[in-house]
């Protein structure tokens, strides 16, 4: 592959600078997209019911005969464009200020497809020929990784800090906002796949192959907008960070629109305190996630699944695991 990259910066005054770059890229197959195989349990929404209900799931390699059968081709390398521009600013010599306008384009990107079902009506029938051989296991449904679809991804990162002495010691501010959005632009099905599942039409083999589900994993199921202030203040052997993360809100799109729920932003505070004893034995204590915070809770009995899962399995904004708190100690051998 012949890639490339075009940089420039501008100086426009002493304090005021402006930056940006276009460039090419590419990415090969990792091992694991060109050589995974399992078969998983997977719990599912049932189309009749509209309840989770536990399948078996196949995931086979990119080289494996029943991968072949279903049409997906070997897999290819990713390419990119990235496009970017920006400034750099420093008002006074305690302050620095950065703005980042971002554009990023890759195709045939590598992706889980969905899962292919022996029950789909539109090309069900031909999946469970294939499938025939793997009855016995329970197996009716497959999956498996390919160059499946094109994306276009937006953004903006601002950062701005601020640094002074205060009472004898260090005191800084940090505060960054990221506004970030991914588009599924084209789903890629293959001339092979689609001639394999000529009885539906080529709509019914993009929703297959990319559906509904698996464009919200794309382009939803993390925060557009994210935010961090950040306060570190260090005297002596003394220090204190305190921090805000702000998590924008996320969109769960399962395959059935009835089931949609949407899981609002949440604000999660973390505090570090640090205390030098003497040289090479710093004492630590602090906390991630302060106040113990969770994601809002699933709504629609369909997605609780009987209250096994009480937050979504599929959108995060930053874990269901609530606060962590520590207490250490550390050597500093290098001395």
């Amino acid at each position: 592959a012949l890639t490339g990259k075009l940089a420039a910066r501008v100086d426009v005054a002493e304090s005021l600078a402006l930056r940006g770059a276009l460039s090419t890229g590419f990415r090969a197959p990792s091992l694991n997209q060109a050589w995974f195989n399992n078969v998983s349990t997977q719990y599912v929404i049932d189309p009749g019911t509209n309840e989770l209900i536990p399948a078996q799931v196949l995931t086979s390699n990119n080289q494996d005969p029943v991968t072949r059968a279903f049409g997906v081709p070997k897999l290819a390398e990713e390419k990119s464009m990235n496009l970017s521009g920006g400034l750099i600013w420093r008002p006074t010599e305690s302050w620095s200020v950065t703005g980042d306008l971002y554009w990023i384009g890759i195709r045939d990107r590598i992706v889980l497809t969905s899962r292919f079902s022996d029950g789909d009506p539109s090309i069900g029938a031909d999946v469970a020929s294939i499938l025939a051989p793997f009855q016995d296991y329970g197996i009716g449904q497959a999956q498996f990784f390919a160059n499946a679809v094109d994306t276009r991804t937006l953004g903006v990162d601002l950062v701005a800090n601020w640094a002074t002495s205060w009472r004898g010691g260090l005191l800084s501010l940090t505060t960054s906002v990221n506004l970030t959005s991914t588009e599924v632009t084209d789903i890629n099905v293959p001339v092979s796949m689609a001639e394999k599942f000529s009885s539906g039409s080529l709509e019914d083999v993009k929703a297959v192959l990319f559906n509904r589900e698996e464009r919200n994993r794309l382009e939803t199921a993390l925060p557009r907008t994210s935010g961090h202030l950040g306060v570190d203040y260090s005297r002596n052997r003394f220090r204190l960070g305190l921090g805000a993360n702000y998590f924008g809100k996320v969109l769960y799109r399962p395959t059935n629109p009835a089931n949609d729920e949407d899981f609002g932003g949440k604000v999660l505070l973390d505090v570090d305190l640090g205390w030098q004893l003497r040289d090479g034995l710093r004492l630590e204590a602090g906390a991630n996630n302060l106040l113990n915070t969770f994601p809002d809770r699933h709504r629609k009995a369909a997605n609780l699944g009987s209250g096994n899962f009480p937050y979504s399995r599929r959108v995060t904004q930053f874990g269901m695991n609530g606060g962590f708190y520590f207490l250490r100690l550390a050597f500093d051998l290098s001395g």
